[in-house]
């Protein structure tokens, strides 16, 4: 396949099951709109693991042939596969940071357990090394060698991400035996404590402000996303059953493009 097809292999995945991150991504140049999308589909293809799996140890091949994966990309191996052969171009052309994928791949073992997180603090941590992860990488196919603050700012900005997409996955993950809700709280106060959570994320992201140009929004323009989500969960009482809460509202563009049109996340 050539770099054509490869990417429009990826985009397809990414349109198909993380289309509110690819309008984000709809803003930056085309040259680096392509390797983040595949990043997305990257993080689309490991995240349903446990769907395509019947037993742990299946789920953990498929993750450790992501792993070899990686390590042969950066070994110069061309992998077999089209949304690892745009990953490992996209590596190769904004020279992202393997230690991120390492992370990112360490982590996506807990997405093979039936166990929920055992406190707030682990769901926290899982959040920030996947979706905070990815996000951190995105920001590096968008700026040179970002620094400490940038990473920090897209970390927050994919943590949010991370935890307001879990809360609307609840009934989701409860179809498949699964839950992200930690287990040490009572089950009445378990979806407000991580949407605090996700708040404190998406303050955290945007008391960088001063220090995130222009460049960075498509990666930090989801938490506006997420805040639309947080106001509607505390306006139906944090109830992810209520059909109300899991409707995309037209609202929902018309704030994120105001963000747009203002340049602010």
């Amino acid at each position: 396949m050539n770099k054509e097809q490869l990417l429009s292999v990826c985009s397809d995945v990414v349109y198909r099951h993380d289309r509110e991150r690819m309008m984000c991504l709809s803003l930056a140049p085309l040259e680096k709109r392509e390797p983040l999308l595949t990043l997305l589909a990257f993080n689309y293809e490991v995240s349903i693991i446990p769907e395509l799996v019947s037993e742990t140890l299946l789920g953990e091949m498929r993750l450790q042939w992501w792993r070899d994966t990686i390590v042969a990309i950066y070994a110069g191996i061309e992998p077999n596969h089209p949304v690892a052969l745009g990953l490992a171009w996209a590596i190769k052309k904004c020279e992202l940071s393997k230690n991120l994928f390492e992370e990112y791949l360490a982590v996506r073992s807990f997405d093979l357990l039936k166990t929920p997180p055992a406190t707030l603090a682990e769901l926290e941590n899982y959040a920030r090394g996947t979706a905070g992860a990815l996000h951190e990488l995105m920001a590096e196919v968008l700026l040179v060698k970002p620094n400490l603050k940038i990473r920090f700012a897209a970390r927050n900005a994919g943590t949010a991400w991370a935890l307001s997409g879990l809360i609307m996955a609840i009934p989701f993950h409860a179809s498949q035996g699964r839950s992200y809700l930690p287990a040490d709280l009572s089950e009445d106060v378990r979806v407000v404590a991580v949407a605090e959570a996700a708040e404190r994320y998406v303050q955290e992201a945007r008391r960088a402000h001063l220090h995130v140009p222009n460049s960075l929004m498509p990666v930090m323009l989801p938490i506006a996303l997420v805040e639309n989500t947080l106001r509607k969960l505390a306006r139906y009482n944090f109830d992810t059953g209520d059909a109300r809460v899991q409707r995309l509202g037209i609202g929902r563009l018309f704030g994120f493009y105001w963000k747009v049109i203002r340049k602010r996340y």
